[in-house]
């Protein structure tokens, strides 16, 4: 395994739905900079995934960038349109708009919270 210093392994989650669901973990020995690690995780209801990459930027650098929910269509794949609501516990409600392929448009809502 290759050196990692000053690089960041994120694993994020995106649950599509309400309920709990269990974690299947992303190889982290098969990550790279190069390419975002997918994987569909089991849910009881909806659609859940996990992504993983190798970020080389500072930790404080890549949480600025997660959490600036508002840029997400300048560089999450598909996203059209976002808008923010923010929570007075410091939590943020997010409407996603997705433009998909063949004309398909999937809204979504998600409450994000800074851990």
């Amino acid at each position: 395994m290759r050196p990692r210093l000053n690089l960041l392994c994120i694993s994020l989650l995106l649950c599509l739905s309400s309920t709990n669901f269990a974690y299947a973990a992303i190889d982290f020995n098969h990550l790279s900079e190069s390419e975002v690690a997918l994987e569909e995780q089991p849910a009881k209801a909806g659609k859940a995934f996990a992504a993983g990459t190798i970020i080389n930027a500072p930790m404080a650098k890549v949480c600025a960038t997660i959490q600036d929910f508002a840029h997400y269509p300048e560089f999450m794949p598909n996203t059209s349109k976002v808008v923010v609501a923010p929570q007075a516990d410091k939590s943020a409600l997010i409407d996603v708009t997705l433009s998909l392929p063949l004309g398909k448009t999937k809204k979504y809502r998600l409450k994000m919270t800074p851990r």
